[in-house]
Formats: structure tokens, C-alpha cells, sequence
């Protein structure tokens, strides 16, 4: 799946792998769709914020700065990554992994 998203020139080749990654965590079951669903949505709101910073006169004044010089850039992309990492740190509590480990410990 993330292979032909990376194929379509839809993700970047970093944030396919992280998605393959951080899905084997979550299983084959209903929380990798969980995490699937928070990751869409935190990308979807983070695309917007940088759409909207990108237009905003905001761009112009801080578009030197090294680090929201990515940002401002309309040429690059979004770093998708960073939806991956919070919606994982929001699903993983209550995955099957997590679960079991857990139970393992208070044990």
C-alpha cells in the first residue's frame, strides 16, 4: 500500500516507510485503522495550517528563518511524517501490543 502511494508521487519514500513501520505495531485489526483515521485527520489539519501560512504575509517575514524556510517553500511538500508520529503516539496506548505488554508488567 505504501509503495504505490510512494509510486504516485503521493508520499514521500520516509513517510511510506514509517507508515509500513508503525502499522506492524498496531496489527491487523481495528486499531490500525484507528490509527489510520488520526493520522488522516492530524494531516489533514496540518496541511491546512501550512496552506494557510504559506499564504499569509507571515511567509514572507519568517520564510528565512532555516527552519520555517521549509514551510514557506510552495515547491516542497508536506512533511507527513509528523501527523504519522502524533497519530501514532495517540493510538498506540491502546493497541494490542501495547495491551498485552502492559499486562505482562502489572504481572
Amino acid at each position: 500500500m505504501t509503495f504505490s502511494l510512494f509510486a504516485m508521487d503521493g508520499m514521500g519514500g520516509g513517510d511510506a516507510k514509517l507508515l509500513a513501520a508503525t502499522a506492524v505495531w498496531m496489527g491487523l485489526n481495528i486499531h490500525l485503522v484507528e490509527y489510520l483515521v488520526v493520522s488522516t485527520i492530524i494531516g489533514g489539519l496540518l496541511t491546512l495550517a501550512i496552506l494557510f501560512y504559506r499564504k499569509s504575509p507571515l511567509a514572507i517575514i519568517t520564510g528565512r528563518n532555516p527552519f520555517l524556510r521549509h514551510f514557506a517553500d510552495d515547491t516542497t511538500g508536506v512533511p507527513y511524517g509528523i501527523a504519522l508520529g502524533v497519530g501514532g503516539l495517540l493510538t498506540y496506548p491502546d493497541s494490542p501490543l501495547m495491551v498485552w505488554a502492559l499486562a505482562r508488567l502489572a504481572s
